[in-house]
């Protein structure tokens, strides 16, 4: 069973009963059931992962943003090319922040959805994108998230474009 999260900001009009223990809203009809308090909370911690994600990209910051994957994590983008391990993360993605994407922007994940796999394992769904020069990249983009000492840290990431 999957939940699904909005991982936007919750809205002050919300009561407390919908709210996880980070401040994030659950969406309509997908309230937690009994035993899911310690799972939203983890889809909570991943949720912030994925902000702080979009920040380190907003900010051109290759060395944050490959912080928040393992140091052996699998990278694939949107046309199929492998990247493997946070060093090469990193180092492709100072390359993309200091030329082609220079000052593109990463919109904030949305319509986002967890599935446990195994204790500290997570599978993540969301929806995104990215803006270049005033136009809009729409993904799809899945995460394998797990947790580890430094806490939830992003082992895959699959980018799809959406076609339009």
């Amino acid at each position: 069973m999957s939940d699904k999260i909005r991982t936007e900001n919750a809205a002050s009009d919300h009561s407390a009963s919908d709210h996880s223990a980070s401040g994030q809203a659950l969406s309509p009809g997908q309230g937690a059931s009994p035993g899911t308090a310690s799972a939203n909370g983890e889809y909570a911690e991943i949720a912030t992962l994925l902000t702080r994600l979009a920040e380190a990209w907003n900010a051109g910051d290759a060395t944050a943003y490959a912080a928040l994957f393992t140091e052996d994590a699998d990278y694939i983008t949107f046309d199929g090319r492998l990247t493997q391990g946070r060093d090469a993360i990193e180092s492709s993605h100072r390359w993309l922040f200091d030329g082609p994407l220079k000052g593109s922007t990463m919109a904030a994940p949305a319509d986002t959805r967890f599935k446990r796999l195994a204790d500290g394992a997570v599978l993540v769904i969301s929806t995104g994108g990215t803006t270049l020069n005033g136009q809009l990249r729409t993904s799809t983009v899945s995460f394998t998230a797990v947790r580890t000492p430094q806490g939830w840290r992003f082992a895959s990431f699959q980018n799809t474009r959406v076609s339009h």
